[in-house]
Order: structure tokens, then sequence, then C-alpha cells
């Protein structure tokens, strides 16, 4: 068996160099008393360049690991399709994601859309349908962390540097376009001002049914382009906004006003 010596430190420094220092201050008194002041003030000079390097040149910087950077661990790509129905009913929302993650992935934490609530007895609970589509051997389920939407997505097995393409299908009991079906003006938001992740591509599809006349979508910041698009086998109106990578990290709200053609509102 081989023995290492250990040397304990004291305050970085290791623990002989204290009396090593105290022995020379003690001998040093005894040149004093022996041979004079004159000699004693010598070996002090000598002594303080012995203690300089024993402090300093033993010493080495403390290495400070970093904290981990949040934003690294994964890029997403997010599609964010709104139905807008003509009534509570048909409100539905679509998330697909597209992530690419740096490291090991068992858990992603998010917040689905909800209705602003404007008391705690407005808070719904919403249970998506949670699938991954490209890679057929990792189940998922949902976990609820409150009333407001928030919850987490468990990926089993663990994803480990696959891109990652998945998606969430829910309904909203209530409804999420009250406002626009009655005076035919509501906001949408997505707060993305304290992000976990980098967000890559993001895009927000506003579906309407032919029921629809005019549709005005803006967002307030006048971030991103945006287009129409008209599906006739479907009967629906699309309006598309899309922005590129690297977006903001900020909160984006989006202006719809419309004006419905028929009595189905």
């Amino acid at each position: 068996m081989t023995a290492y010596v250990r040397l304990a430190r004291v305050g970085g420094v290791a623990a002989w160099v204290v009396p090593v220092v105290v022995t020379s201050i003690n001998l040093l008194l005894v040149v004093g008393v022996s041979a004079g002041p004159r000699a004693a003030l010598t070996g002090a000079g000598s002594l303080l360049a012995v203690v300089a390097v024993l402090l300093f040149g033993l010493r080495r910087p403390a290495t400070v690991p970093e904290p981990p950077d949040p934003l690294s661990v994964f890029t997403e790509d997010l599609e964010l399709t709104v139905w807008v129905g003509a009534t509570a009913r048909e409100d539905r929302v679509r998330e697909r994601r597209r992530t690419r993650p740096a490291r090991r992935i068992e858990t992603r934490t998010l917040r689905l859309v909800s209705p602003y609530p404007v008391a705690d007895t407005d808070k719904v609970s919403i249970t998506p349908v949670v699938r991954v589509t490209n890679l057929p051997d990792i189940e998922t389920s949902w976990m609820p962390i409150d009333d407001a939407g928030r919850g987490f997505v468990h990926f089993v097995p663990a994803v480990n540097g696959e891109a990652l393409e998945w998606e969430l299908d829910y309904h909203v009991a209530g409804g999420l376009w009250s406002p626009l079906r009655s005076v035919g003006l509501d906001v949408f938001k997505y707060d993305f001002r304290t992000p976990l992740f980098m967000m890559g591509d993001f895009t927000v599809r506003f579906v309407f049914g032919m029921a629809v006349g005019t549709i005005s979508v803006q967002e307030r910041n006048r971030y991103g382009e945006q287009r129409l698009e008209i599906d006739e086998a479907a009967g629906t109106k699309s309006i598309v906004w899309t922005m590129g990578s690297s977006i903001p990290a900020t909160r984006y709200e989006w202006d719809i006003r419309i004006e419905w053609v028929d009595s189905a509102t």
C-alpha cells in the first residue's frame, strides 16, 4: 500500500507554513539578542521574503465553477396553432415543438395557453394529449403543477441528444375567445421574458372559420411577418405569423379584430 501525505489547509495555505513562520520568528529573536540589532534586521528581511514566497507562491487562485447556463440545455422551434371557434366548445390549441437538446432531457416544464383569469375561480384545469411524432419508442405523460395551465411532460426513456419532435393538443373548458365572439376584439399574449431555453423559429397560426369576414391581426411591437392562408376544403381562414431564429426575450401581444358575417356568433 502506498501512503500519500495529505496537507491540511488553513485559509488556502498548507498548515505546515504556520509553525515554520513561528519558529523562524523565535530564531530571529535569539539572533537579535546574541548578535545585535543589525543582524536581526538582516534576518528579518530574509524572513519576510521567505514568508512572501510561502504565502503567495503556494496559494493558487481558487477555481470557481460557473453555474450551468440554462439556455444551453436545448433549442426549440415552436409552432402554435389556435383555433377561434364560433362557440367556446370549438376553441382548440395545438403546440408543435421541435427540441434539440444539448444533453439528457427527462422532463420539460411549460405553461399551456389558457384564458387570463380575473379571479381564482376563473382558473381552469387543462389536460393535453401529448405525443412524440419522430421517435416511436418514447412515451409521454402530462403532470399538472397547478390550475393555471402549468405542468411538465415526462419522457420515458429520457432523450439523449436526438432532435425531438412532439406536440400537445388540447381544448380549454369555457373557451379562449369569448371577448372576440361578443365584441369582435381580443388580445392574445405569449410571454417569453424569462426563457429557460433558446427559442428557434417561432410561428403562431390563428385559424378562423368561414363565418368570419374581415380579419385583422397585429403584433403590438411589430415583430415578425404574417400572411393570409385560405383552405377552401377545410373551410378555414388563417393568419400565419412567423419570426426567425434568435427571437427577443419579451412578451408578444397580438391585437385581433374580426367581423362575423352570419348569425353563428
